[in-house]
């Protein structure tokens, strides 16, 4: 009691033990400070990579749920046309089926391959699709298949094919009763496409991503050293992990492959009998984590050295460096969540309105054919109102996913030397009937020293698609569009111009932003939202180029694409020279 009361006097009369006192306090604190923040560096990795693995289960999950669930509607269409033309009183060739399984294809991403297949399992060949007669009885698919029900649904384990050397995984159908001997139809979706969607989804470690059967067999595994697809999962009973787990979630497991630590991401996609998983090694995170923490064992080290005459000095910086750490810290989160929350939506919008609009397009495209003599007239024009009701919705949907790529920085060129002569005459004639329906004339002009540019295709397509849709449904009736390629001293200008209500003044400066639509009341009854210019600037941008809009009220419209010199070939160059 006593050696309490004089403590501090007794210290103040020896200030090196008092100092003592003070470093050794400072350093416990350094050192149970450096402590938090390597155990708060762990938690975080961890929660990372879990935040990482939840939403790499809801896009895999979206994007797998949409393929298959796309060719599970195109085969149902294919054997609804074996069906339908086998009762036609003027039966179909087989051969025009490659036609309507083109036109099913053309609105489908990483469209599958179909095949026809016999009762005794062997492949019928319909105009150029497929080879004819190869024998695929000692299929899996094939052998589950042979005694099924019409309407049976199978997904076969992953092949390589015998006529196109591709790896796919096959989802059968058995067909209905037809007069083409066809008994079974196969959809043959290419595994690569699912190696391209996942990957680099990984960020926090190296990741594992895949597809298994409610069997356990294995479909896709990337990355795959120990050559596991193609085996069962030992001892996996889906309907007991059901019961345990559930059907989506995220769980700590040892690896059946090599007996690691894992936290793996899953989803069962019913009733669709396949799970997706994404899934990371508990031991890289620790070795990213150590990794990270060296700078917090540094640091402590340093404060360690400097503690007894700077130690008030560095209890500062730490309280600083920690409320600095904690906005940082939250800030991330935030972006990450606002992050994943647009990738959600756009993997939920991309299946809940990609699927249906492939069925809609598929059934109307067919049910309008002129051969479905059985139907009414009336039935056709709606089929047709319906086909070209889901066409645009379709591109108002690719639009959103197109402004959406740009903003994230993902589109990527695929350069080519794009002879503009040819080029621009084909995207005048694909807007032509759009221009006549305006009873607009249209011209085109290419100068000779203008026909070749090194652009993306698909990109340039889309841009040129974008100004003449503009040009013809902003214009009068009897109205012009004007089309010109042309050499100006720093490189390459495509021009569009047309005689239609132009651009007010106010509306200018806002007309390049997203769902900005001129300002006028023409404008606003026209189809469209609005993201076609933004689309063709952040385009033109990408080629090192800018557009450029020439309008007033009610004066016409003049828009200009210009391309940087380096975009036109120098053995063009000459060769124009000369």
């Amino acid at each position: 009691m006593r050696l309490s009361a004089n403590l501090p006097a007794y210290l103040a009369r020896r200030p090196s033990l008092l100092i003592v006192v003070f470093a050794t306090l400072v350093l416990a604190l350094i050192w149970a400070t450096v402590a938090t923040l390597i155990f708060a560096e762990r938690d975080r990795v961890f929660d990372d990579a879990r935040h990482e693995l939840r939403g790499a289960q809801r896009v895999m999950g979206a994007h797998v749920r949409r393929t298959f669930e796309t060719a599970i509607t195109q085969l149902s269409a294919v054997d609804a046309w074996l069906a339908q033309a086998s009762r036609s009183p003027a039966q179909a060739d087989l051969a025009d089926l490659e036609g309507v399984t083109k036109r099913l294809q053309a609105y489908t991403e990483g469209a599958p391959s179909f095949r026809l297949f016999d009762a005794s399992g062997r492949t019928l060949a319909f105009g150029g699709a497929g080879a004819e007669g190869i024998d695929a009885s000692d299929r899996e698919f094939i052998q589950v298949m042979l005694n099924a029900a019409p309407g049976t649904m199978h997904v076969g384990a992953t092949i390589l094919t015998r006529d196109t050397n591709v790896t796919v995984i096959p989802v059968v159908l058995k067909a209905q009763p037809n007069a083409y001997q066809v008994a079974m139809i196969a959809a043959g979706i290419p595994v690569d496409d699912f190696h391209k969607a996942f990957a680099d989804f990984m960020i926090s470690a190296p990741g594992t991503t895949g597809i298994f059967r409610r069997d356990g067999k294995v479909l896709v595994q990337d990355p795959d050293p120990e050559r596991f697809v193609g085996k069962h999962i030992p001892k996996f009973d889906y309907e007991k992990f059901i019961a345990k787990w559930g059907e989506y979630g995220i769980i700590e497991h040892t690896s059946v492959v090599n007996g690691r630590p894992r936290i793996t991401a899953y989803v069962a996609l019913n009733p669709i009998p396949l799970l997706v998983y994404a899934s990371i090694h508990v031991d890289q995170l620790n070795a990213r984590w150590w990794s990270e923490a060296i700078n917090d064992l540094m640091l402590g080290g340093l404060a360690t050295v400097l503690a007894i005459a700077l130690s008030a000095w560095i209890l500062v910086l730490i309280r600083r460096k920690d409320r600095d750490a904690l906005r940082l810290t939250q800030a991330l989160r935030e972006a990450e969540a606002a992050n994943r929350s647009k990738s959600d939506f756009m993997a939920k919008m991309s299946h809940e309105l990609r699927t249906p609009l492939n069925a809609i397009l598929g059934f109307s495209e067919m049910i309008s054919d002129v051969r479905f003599e059985a139907l009414a007239s009336r039935h056709r024009d709606y089929a047709r109102d319906i086909h070209r009701s889901g066409r645009h919705l379709l591109a108002l949907i690719d639009q959103l996913l197109d402004i959406a790529k740009i903003e994230s920085g993902v589109v990527q060129l695929h350069e080519t030397t794009i002879d503009l002569q040819e080029f621009l005459a084909e995207c005048v004639a694909v807007t032509a009937p759009l221009a006549r329906a305006n009873k607009l004339q249209v011209s085109l002009s290419v100068e000779p020293a203008a026909r070749a540019l090194v652009a993306d295709h698909k990109q340039l397509r889309q841009m040129m698609l974008n100004l003449l849709s503009n040009a013809a449904k902003f214009n009068r009736p009897d109205g012009r569009i004007d089309v010109l390629a042309c050499r100006v001293p720093d490189g390459l200008n495509i021009i569009v111009a047309d005689t239609g209500i132009g651009i007010p003044a106010a509306a200018r400066a806002h007309i390049f932003e997203p769902f900005g639509r001129g300002g006028s009341q023409v404008a606003s009854t026209v189809e469209g939202i609005g993201l076609g210019l933004p689309i063709t600037k952040a385009l033109v941008e990408l080629h090192s180029g800018w557009i450029e809009l020439d309008s007033s009220a009610g004066g016409g419209t003049t828009a200009t694409l210009h391309f940087p010199a380096s975009r036109i070939p120098p053995d063009r160059i000459g060769s124009i020279a000369a």
